[in-house]
């Protein structure tokens, strides 16, 4: 059996993975039967409206991206700002 803290945080993951199933469809077919738009359209339009949700859900949790045989790895990266007097 399952605490209730990880059944609330089960509850919690569910919710956010379905709203973003929710919002990339809704943006897809308003793109697609409300604009007319192809079905390759409607999709990435889906997908760059779901993109930033994904991203705020998982993002510290990317270590890297690949793409086109490039691979950055965002772990490595850091700003170092100057001191102000």
């Amino acid at each position: 059996m399952l605490s209730a803290l990880a059944r609330n945080r089960r509850l919690k993951i569910l919710a956010a993975g379905y709203s973003v199933v929710a919002l990339f469809g809704l943006v897809a077919a308003v793109a697609r039967w409300g604009f007319g738009t192809p079905v390759s359209g409607a999709l990435a339009a889906g997908a760059v409206a779901a993109a930033p949700i994904v991203v705020a859900l998982v993002g510290d949790r990317i270590t890297g991206i690949k793409a086109f045989s490039v691979e950055v790895s965002i772990a490595q990266i850091s700003v170092s700002l100057p001191k102000c007097a």
